[in-house]
């Protein structure tokens, strides 16, 4: 049922969710999820309905393809996902180059 674990991946990327969070929210270990995730296990159907359904909850669908669909992620207008997620934790900003030589202003020889 679940074709390509890169949907997967890709879907609890858009809604902003760590594995935790979607194992969490499906109801099922995180270990589970991530081998899942690695193409290491083959899950039952009740699984794939439980990620599935958390993943919705957050507005994101995995689109199964069909004669009119393509496979891939789909984001629910206006869901939690639409609206960007939830919000990361802001990233220090990059470290400053030191300046080298004088301070702005100075000349190399100060006249008396």
């Amino acid at each position: 049922m679940l074709r390509s674990t890169r949907l997967l991946v890709a879907g609890r990327a858009l809604a902003a969710m760590t594995q935790t969070d979607l194992a969490d929210a499906a109801g099922i270990a995180v270990s589970v999820l991530q081998a899942i995730e690695q193409g290491k296990s083959d899950p039952r159907l009740s699984t794939v309905v439980a990620l599935l359904d958390a993943l919705k909850a957050q507005g994101v669908e995995l689109l199964t393809g069909s004669d009119s669909v393509a496979w891939g992620v789909y984001v629910v207008p206006g869901s939690p996902a639409a609206a960007g997620g939830t919000p990361q934790p802001e990233m220090a900003p990059p470290p400053q180059k030191k300046r080298r030589g004088r301070p702005p202003g100075k000349s190399k020889v100060e006249k008396r």
